[in-house]
């Protein structure tokens, strides 16, 4: 995960394998590109992290997006 810095906003992304990427390089996953598009235009205040899992339960997701929470306090 990437820890926001000082007033940069983070977008999370939950997703299954679609939103990972599965087959891809890293280059050509959304959230990948959603991040560099961002940049792009100027607004480096937006880090984006992906907590897609393929084959993850509900469950998986939310013990993922509680543990990312915990992380970016």
């Amino acid at each position: 995960f990437k820890k926001p810095l000082n007033n940069q906003i983070s977008i999370v992304i939950l997703g299954d394998s679609m939103t990972w990427g599965v087959g891809m390089p890293l280059t050509k996953s959304y959230p990948y590109l959603v991040e560099k598009k961002l940049a792009k235009l100027g607004h480096s205040e937006f880090v984006v992290n992906s907590l897609a899992l393929p084959g993850g339960t509900i469950d998986q997701h939310l013990i993922n997006l509680r543990f990312y929470y915990r992380l970016s306090l």
